[in-house]
């Protein structure tokens, strides 16, 4: 009887905390829920806040699984701006709860570029991972390597944006065989590096929802602006920002190479230049000399005559 009264004291406690009552009637697992829900859906309200709702998804009340994203020991929150040079390493990713036996795919992807007032390049795909076993992500397989935050000079905040997909079988090649049947000798995998090699330009959700792996299971987003490493990042890629987006450095360089160019466009005029002049003057010290060989020539004749 002290014990069934020590119950209820319990029960009154944790419904006056705000239905804490569910960890006696519907078991632990249930009450846990109910604690992660309302993180879930103020994290759908932060992205919503931030745009990416409907940005790049139509709609999100909380996914059903977790994802930490944490560079340096520090776990991203959703809506956190960090510095470009903090995301220089790769990020270590954990998916709560994770199946043993489900497969997962993620991609990072940023709605922003060049600028979020005119994002002509929606989307640039910074990484993605495919075939991830369960919680063990360094086991996936790289459609596309990691990239990191590298947004341009003066074109304001970024969002990079985590999307977490649950994959109906192991293999991306199982989705493609079952869709495209005429093309079974080519892997999702290998159509998947070639749709991301561009990087820009491109949509992760209607990728995924060509290949069959439906809406995100869970999002994460941070925000960062530029700073000097992201030139380092830009050079690495190979990419030239517009005029209005390059950073000094990037500027004085494309300014040195035009003034090299048209030096050297300078250079090849007077050299061309004086080619013809050399020509010209050769052409003329040939005909000299034929004149004067014929004259000579004709004098001999005269001589000979007489």
């Amino acid at each position: 009887e002290k014990k069934a009264t020590k119950m209820d004291f319990f029960k009154r406690l944790f419904v006056s905390c705000g239905g804490g009552a569910m960890l006696f009637e519907n078991g632990i697992d249930e009450a846990k829920e109910t604690v992660q829900r309302p993180l879930a859906v103020a994290d759908a309200n932060v992205l919503e806040r931030l745009g990416v709702v409907p940005d790049l998804l139509a709609s999100f009340a909380g996914g059903i699984a977790t994802l930490t994203v944490t560079y340096g020991g520090r776990a991203v929150k959703t809506g956190d701006e960090l510095a470009p040079a903090a995301t220089k390493m790769e990020p270590t990713i954990e998916i709560t709860p994770a199946e043993e036996d489900a497969f997962y795919t993620l991609v990072m992807t940023d709605p922003d570029a060049p600028c979020r007032e005119n994002p002509l390049y929606r989307e640039f795909v910074h990484w993605v991972v495919c075939d991830i076993p369960g919680a063990k992500f360094d086991k996936g397989l790289t459609v596309a390597p990691y990239v990191c935050a590298s947004p341009p000079h003066k074109s304001g905040k970024h969002r990079y944006v985590f999307l977490l997909f649950k994959q109906e079988r192991k293999a991306l090649n199982d989705y493609y065989e079952s869709r495209v049947p005429m093309r079974m000798e080519i892997s999702v995998l290998k159509a998947a590096r070639k749709h991301f090699k561009p990087r820009g330009g491109l949509s992760a959700i209607d990728w995924a929802a060509e290949i069959g792996l439906g809406e995100p299971i869970a999002v994460e987003c941070y925000e960062a602006k530029w700073d000097e490493s992201c030139d380092e990042a830009h050079e690495a890629l190979a990419f030239v920002p517009p005029d209005e987006y390059k950073s000094p450095k990037q500027a004085a360089a494309a300014a040195a190479a035009t003034e090299a160019q048209e030096h050297g466009h300078d250079e090849k005029k007077e050299h061309d230049h004086v080619d013809g002049h050399d020509a010209y003057d050769c052409c003329e010290h040939g005909l000299d000399e034929k004149k004067e060989e014929h004259s000579h020539s004709h004098g001999n004749d005269e001589t000979s005559t007489i």
